[in-house]
């Protein structure tokens, strides 16, 4: 019988043995194994069966209604089973117990298996991103400063009044480190308490910079063209004056400013794009 607990710190040699090697490139479970046993960052839960861990899964809660699914991992062994579904089931039923009313997540488009699975229990696609990369190098920008909470109202607004041309930005405009959310006054307070907000000196323009081991991510931008540009070459800089030797540029398909991602030399980064599904939680 499969029987569903919290992950705990005497499971990581366990769980890193099936999860190092989800795809050629390996997998970021390692990674985050440690963060994820926190329980302010959500709930870590895994799947037992005869006292062996055949499937985990993370559950991350954005605000008080948002709640981000990531990390369903099957063990190798034990796929075909069911177990991918009890996991999503289970985790459908935290969620109602803690009166989530929305629940997302990212799948690749390539993975074909993992998007039947959240279909069959009617996740609806809601926007599909692409990322793009290109090396950093030394460029002086000027007129930018950190956005603080006082600006949140003008940011919604020139958000709302974007996203009004672009499904995926009105369903889930606000980015995150491979989280995405809906654009919302509690999703900018996120950002702004934990990232760098960038805007232009009159307000007409923003968006998200985030540093981590691997690159500077830009995301989540919003309003006047020349401030997008002015913020993206920050974002080549910072990764340049940081030993960072890539900076992301993350946007919606069919974004109306995805010109500019060419003019200063961008690439694919993958040969895929990002799905964000979503489920409302009744």
């Amino acid at each position: 019988m499969l029987v569903l607990e919290k992950v705990t710190s005497e499971d990581k040699e366990e769980v890193l043995s099936f999860t190092s090697k989800t795809w050629e490139w390996g997998d970021y479970i390692p990674e985050v194994f440690d963060e994820w046993l926190d329980p302010k960052n959500g709930d870590f839960i895994k799947v037992v069966l005869d006292n062996k861990i055949v499937g985990i899964s993370h559950i991350g809660y954005l605000s008080d209604w948002e709640a981000w699914l990531e990390g369903l991992r099957v063990h190798p062994d034990y796929r075909g089973m069911g177990i991918g579904t009890f996991i999503l089931d289970a985790t459908l039923e935290i969620l109602k117990e803690k009166k989530i009313k929305v629940a997302r997540n990212a799948i690749i488009s390539t993975n074909i298996a993992s998007q039947n699975l959240v279909k069959k229990r009617n996740f609806e696609l809601v926007g599909e991103f692409l990322s793009f990369s290109k090396k950093t190098e030394k460029i002086t920008v000027e007129g930018l400063r950190k956005t603080d909470i006082k600006d949140i109202e003008k940011l919604l607004d020139i958000a709302q009044e974007e996203a009004k041309d672009n499904l995926a930005l009105r369903n889930v405009g606000a980015y995150w480190g491979w989280e995405w959310q809906e654009l919302s006054y509690s999703a900018l307070e996120r950002m702004i308490n934990n990232a760098l907000v960038l805007v232009d000196q009159e307000l007409n323009g923003f968006a998200v910079v985030r540093k981590s081991s691997d690159d500077v991510e830009v995301s989540s931008l919003y309003g006047d063209l020349e401030v997008i540009k002015k913020i993206i070459l920050y974002g080549i800089n910072l990764g340049y004056e940081t030993g960072i030797s890539d900076c992301t540029v993350i946007i919606p398909k069919d974004w109306k400013h995805k010109d500019i991602i060419e003019e200063f030399g961008f690439k694919p980064s993958y040969d895929y794009t990002f799905f964000i599904f979503e489920k409302i939680i009744s």
